[in-house]
């Protein structure tokens, strides 16, 4: 699950994540969250965070934030593309694209503050780092900015939109996959136990067979 990514990448960088986890099992699930749902309030934050954005298209790219965590250590980001190849986003990177990104805000060319299209795969790198983590990256005042923008209100509602239904896919997939696995254990078990009540009768006939012959 995705959330043990986080966790393992928590322990080898020293990031200092909170997680909650709830339950063990084959049908564990993590506890649901909306990330893009508070985008307001953490891009006003200026705690650091531990994102994990995964790619959804090409051409042009998009992208939504999965999981968003606090840190003590500063801000970085688990970047998963359409192919499932990961990498660590440094806060360095991350700066960097929230800064260019922030620069468009504030010319007014950002797609965060233009209309979204409703043909829109969604926002891009950029923009999903920028409106995720502004706070923690530049300074709350872009935030605030963002904010009060109507468009970028879309915006974040279309993202929520799709953060929820790949949350929702990556559930029942996870149910499917526990169900799959049972099936095949039920049916393992069913087979050994035929198996082993058509040797005990064989070997019983046997004996009786030599027996009569006695």
């Amino acid at each position: 699950m995705m959330i043990n990514k986080a966790l393992f990448y928590s322990m080898l960088g020293g990031l200092g994540l909170t997680l909650a986890l709830q339950g063990c099992g084959p049908s564990e699930q993590p506890a649901e969250s909306n990330p893009n749902g508070t985008i307001s309030e953490a891009a006003k934050s200026e705690e650091g965070l531990f994102l994990v954005i995964k790619q959804t298209a090409k051409d042009p790219d998009a992208f939504i934030i999965v999981e968003k965590h606090p840190s003590s250590t500063g801000t970085r980001a688990l970047l998963t593309d359409m192919d499932g190849n990961e990498r660590m986003l440094t806060e360095e990177e991350l700066k960097k694209m929230a800064e260019a990104e922030a620069a468009k805000v504030e010319d007014g060319t950002s797609n965060l503050t233009q209309t979204p299209a409703a043909s829109s795969p969604g926002l891009s790198l950029g923009e999903t780092i920028l409106a995720g983590a502004a706070g923690a990256l530049i300074g709350g005042m872009i935030a605030n900015k963002l904010a009060g923008n109507s468009n970028y209100q879309q915006h974040q509602q279309q993202q929520q939109t799709q953060t929820s239904s790949y949350q929702q896919n990556q559930r029942d997939v996870n149910r499917n996959t526990s169900t799959s696995k049972s099936s095949i254990f039920s049916d393992v078990n069913k087979n050994n136990r035929s198996s082993s009540g058509s040797s005990s009768g064989s070997l019983f006939n046997n004996f009786n067979k030599k027996k009569k012959r006695r």
